[in-house]
């Protein structure tokens, strides 16, 4: 595990404990359901002392009612960089270019949202899909 420097906060530990506090629920509880045996691992991993085992990633994420693929996604983003972007070269589908526009702008209206559950109605659907014919070459 890499050293922290003051300050330097894991941000899968603060999702973590930010999850923990939001539940109500008691930390062995949490720990029980997500697979830990006691509830000193959880503590480690909310003070950011002690990485998510990828094995656990699915108990925790349905114990806290966190996306499994956001908890994975995070996990490998902060534990295992590398891994990511090797995952994401090879398995993600590539986007042509005004996808891959079409796909960022969406993303940041969600992250603009703060909210995963970001949807588009069905009007802005319409609107969307008339800019793109408008656009469009013949």
């Amino acid at each position: 595990m890499r050293s922290k420097k003051s300050g330097d906060a894991s941000q899968v530990a603060v999702l973590i404990d930010q999850q923990v506090n939001k539940s109500g629920l008691r930390a062995a509880t949490i720990a029980e359901k997500a697979g830990f045996n006691g509830h000193q691992m959880l503590s480690m991993i909310r003070r950011g002392t002690s990485r998510v085992p990828f094995e656990r990633i699915n108990g925790l994420a349905k114990s806290l009612q966190i996306k499994e693929s956001k908890l994975f996604h995070d996990c490998l983003e902060e534990y295992q960089p590398t891994v990511l972007a090797l995952i994401e070269r090879n398995y993600v589908p590539r986007l042509n270019k005004a996808s891959q526009q079409l796909h960022d702008a969406l993303a940041s209206c969600g992250k603009a949202a703060k909210s995963d559950m970001f949807r588009l109605s069905d009007d802005q659907v319409a609107r969307i899909k008339a800019i793109i014919k408008e656009t469009k070459p013949e």
